[in-house]
Order: structure tokens, then C-alpha cells, then sequence
């Protein structure tokens, strides 16, 4: 839990704000206000896509790709003034309306990155990215690097800076190729065997959807209708980022193989408990982390625990003639080992179902976890136990994004049928015919519409028990402009 947790901070670390928010938006609520113009399906209709097809993949490792973009960063400022004026810049581009975009001032500051973009784009069209140390350029590897990952957040925030200049001079082509490799660099780096990576990829993937809400926001930008359902979903798989972050903390458990096969001699058993004690007192959260237990307490706390964890093995599918056989630190070793791996794929059955069955099956399964946490009576057992509970906030955040993109998709699909009856928006939702209009994932119904004479509003509404914040309501508010 404590790798999740400072996942969670590191994603925080290298935040860039979305697009097209803006300040006085109310705290329970996120509102996008767009003013933009109807537009029917592109011809052909599939000219904008966001991932690029078998027929358009290079062969080669996008990783290379990516460590070469940032190698070719430009040179950042060592003069403390220098740094902090040319960081006020850029933040005042980030934040410049479209309109209003300094075309020409950030076009030189970029032409200083046109290869780093060439990688960045050469990457995205890849069969294939594997991250290791070892490679011709070892710029991002499995050690998580902080520094390793600002770079990679300096290419995000350049190639944001892309995507606005190309839509302020409405080469809307050029502006959805930067997006695309936006999209493609959060997935190749969420999807990596860590829960760090798959945080930072998740943020980065919101990133890559401010780009998309803008440019479906500029007037005469075309409709990425179909580029957006034609997404693979989820956007980003997170059990790889979650399996790599149980198996780090796997392998400081002692290894259950022999003890799975029967009853060892109780010495072995009681090396067995020693080192699942050791991860425990390492894996605590304090600082600094207690002493494992000597070898009288261990003997005094196994005893104690042994009851709950033989109750766990019979009540999992044992026989409880053979689990009386076992020496107490052989049942808690087996039981603690067991509980984590049955809660943890629990949760990933959880989040496999539609958003509004996960929260309570995931709160039932927090439930049991935390019985047998209390039952177990040791805090050092506690903890390995609870270790995998921070994988819903994992969940939550890769759920934010996929609703963003659902209601973006929605969005552009409303934008279809205004364009073919002179601007004007249909009087309901249910009225889209010419396409399917997705679900609001959180809730399973059609999003909240409503038309105006001059645009309509899609909302994102809470789901039902939970209080509104700006990650749980969403709101669309688009203008057409005549």
C-alpha cells in the first residue's frame, strides 16, 4: 500500500493541469465551456485515429524512441532567473486562450525540439515498448527514477504545447498526430509492471484528453467521433502496474512452495514466520520500521495468531484435519500468504464489473480483509494483509479518465446531427440516431442533456450516495457558433 500511496504522489509530482477548465469553476463540479461549431463524420471517416493501425506500425522498440526524445530536451535555463521566467512562459502559453495563442513566439521555442517530436512521434507507431536498463540509452528504467520521470513529464509538457500551437493556426492534422502521441506515450509507460509507471501514464493520459477537449472546442475542428470509439478500453490496462506491485513486495515474503505440500518440521515453519515478520516490519510505514520480532516474542505472537489463520485455511477449502497437523507458524505463513492473494484477486474481479457494482463489492471485500486483519490481532500481519487496500484509489483514477473520454465521445456525437439540421442540437439525446451515444460509465444511463437554441450541456452527474466533487461531476457546456 505504501508503493501505491507514493504512486499516487509521484503522479501528483509531474501533474499538469487539463486543458480547457477554467479558475472559477465551483469546487463540486468540473466544467468544460466550449464554443465551437457543428461538424459531421471527416471524410473518410476514419481520418483521425488515436491508435495507429497494424498496416501503419513500424517495427521497433518505442522505448528507445522515448529515450531519445528525452535526451534531445531542449537545454533548460541554470540561471535562476532565466528558469523562472522562461517557466512563467510556458505556464502563460498552457493557459493563453486559443484565440490569443502566441503562434509565432512558441513556434521558435519549439522548432528547438523539432527531432525530440520526431521521436516522440516515430514512438507512437511502434509494434512494440519494452522498458529496461541495458537497452543503447538507458533513460527510463524499473528503478523509478524521479528524475527520469520529470523528463518524460518535460515531453509531455512540450507536446502539449504542440497540440495548442497546431490548434491555434487550425492545422487540426498536425494537432491530432500530437495527440496520438500523447495518448501512446501514457499507455506504453501506465502499462508497465509498476505502480508508479501506471500512475504517471494514467495522468498523462488526462493530459492527452485536455489536448482532445480542445481541439474539439476550436471552431471548424472536425469530428473525432469515430477516433474516439475505435479506443481500445480500457484506455490503460492497470493489472500489469498492479501485478509488478505485488510481486515487489512478494518476494520479501517467504516463499510458500514446500509449506503448501504438508506439515514441515517446526524450525523450518518458524524460519518461515521470520522472515514474513521482517517484510512486515519493513513494509510498516514507520520510520523508522520496528525490529521484527525476537525469537521469544515470535513464538508468543505466532501462537497467538494461529487460530485465526488455521480458521482461514478451513474455511478456504482445507481440510481441518490436515490443517491441525501444521505447526502454528506454518498455518499463519500459509494463511497470510493465502489472504493476500484472495483479497487481491478479488479486487480484480471487482474492478472488471460495470462501475456502479465495483464500490460495493469492493467495500465487502475491504469488509472480510479487515476481519481477519482484526482476528490476526498483530500489526505486523495487519499490514501485510491490508497492503493491496490503496488499489481501488488506483482504480478510481483510471476510472476518471475513461469517463472523461465516454463523455467526450458523447460530446462529438451530439455534434453530428447539428451539423446536418443547420446547427441546431437535437431536442434530446435519445434522439442521436445516426450512432450510438455511450453510457455514462458511473452510472449505466444516458448522460444529463439539455438543448439550447445555440448549443446544449452534457453533464456527469454523481453517482447515486456520493457527495459531487470535481472528479465525480463533469459538466459539457458547448456553444455553437453561427
Amino acid at each position: 500500500m505504501l508503493r501505491v500511496l507514493a504512486a499516487l504522489a509521484v503522479a501528483a509530482l509531474v501533474s499538469v493541469p487539463a486543458a480547457g477548465q477554467p479558475n472559477e469553476d465551483p469546487p463540486d463540479a468540473t466544467i468544460f465551456k466550449l464554443t465551437t461549431t457543428p461538424a459531421a463524420a471527416p471524410v473518410p471517416a476514419m481520418r483521425y485515429e488515436f491508435v495507429p493501425r497494424a498496416t501503419e506500425r513500424t517495427h521497433g522498440n518505442a522505448a528507445l524512441d522515448y529515450a531519445h526524445a528525452a535526451q534531445l530536451l531542449p537545454p533548460w535555463p541554470e540561471d535562476p532567473e532565466e528558469s523562472r521566467a522562461l517557466d512563467v512562459t510556458l505556464a502563460e502559453w498552457e493557459e493563453a486562450s486559443l484565440d490569443d495563442f502566441p503562434v509565432v513566439a512558441a513556434r521558435a521555442y519549439l522548432e528547438k525540439y523539432a527531432d525530440g517530436f520526431a521521436a516522440l512521434d516515430a514512438a507512437a507507431l511502434r509494434d512494440h515498448c519494452v522498458w529496461r536498463p541495458g537497452e543503447a540509452v538507458r533513460v527510463f528504467d524499473p528503478s523509478c527514477d524521479t528524475a527520469d520521470i520529470q523528463k518524460l513529464r518535460q515531453v509531455v509538457r512540450l507536446n502539449r504545447l504542440r497540440v495548442r500551437r497546431d490548434l491555434a493556426r487550425r492545422n487540426f492534422d498536425a494537432a491530432a498526430r500530437a495527440i496520438r502521441s500523447g495518448i501512446r506515450l501514457a499507455e506504453h509507460f501506465g502499462e508497465r509492471t509498476n505502480a508508479v509507471h501506471l500512475l504517471v501514464g494514467v495522468n498523462f493520459q488526462s493530459i492527452s484528453w485536455g489536448d482532445a477537449i480542445q481541439f474539439v472546442g476550436r471552431p471548424g475542428a472536425p469530428n473525432l467521433y469515430w477516433a474516439l470509439v475505435s479506443l481500445p478500453r480500457p484506455l490503460i490496462d492497470i493489472r500489469p502496474g498492479l501485478d509488478g506491485e505485488a510481486a515487489v513486495f512478494d518476494a520479501e515474503l517467504p516463499s510458500v512452495a514446500e509449506l503448501e505440500k504438508g506439515a514441515v518440521a517446526a524450525d523450518v515453519a518458524d524460519r518461515a514466520a521470520s522472515k514474513l515478520y521482517a517484510a512486515g516490519a519493513k513494509w510498516s510505514g514507520d520510520f523508522p520500521p520496528p525490529a521484527p520480532p525476537a525469537c521469544a516474542d515470535l513464538t508468543a505472537r505466532v501462537a497467538k495468531a494461529a487460530p485465526t489463520a488455521r480458521a482461514f485455511l478451513v474455511d478456504h477449502g482445507r481440510k481441518a484435519a490436515d490443517v491441525e497437523t501444521l505447526p502454528p507458524a506454518q498455518a499463519v505463513v500459509l494463511a497470510v500468504s493465502y489472504a493476500r492473494r484472495v483479497f487481491r484477486e478479488e479486487q480484480y474481479t471487482a474492478f472488471l464489473r460495470p462501475y456502479p457494482q465495483v464500490w460495493p463489492e469492493v467495500e465487502r471485500i475491504e469488509r472480510r480483509s479487515t476481519d481477519f486483519q482484526k482476528a490476526l490481532a498483530d500489526p505486523l500481519l495487519t499490514n501485510i494483509v491490508a497492503h493491496e487496500k490503496g488499489y481501488a484509489k488506483v482504480y478510481h483514477a483510471t476510472s476518471r479518465v475513461e469517463r472523461q473520454v465516454s463523455q467526450l465521445t458523447a460530446v462529438e456525437a451530439v455534434r453530428l446531427p447539428a451539423a446536418a439540421h443547420n446547427g441546431q442540437p437535437p431536442q434530446r439525446l435519445a434522439d442521436v440516431k445516426a450512432v450510438p451515444v455511450p453510457p455514462d460509465p458511473y452510472t449505466g444511463r444516458p448522460f444529463e442533456y439539455a438543448a439550447r437554441p445555440d448549443g446544449f450541456t452534457l453533464t456527469a452527474p454523481p453517482p447515486a450516495g456520493e457527495r459531487a466533487h470535481r472528479g465525480n461531476s463533469v459538466r459539457f457546456e458547448v456553444t455553437f457558433r453561427r
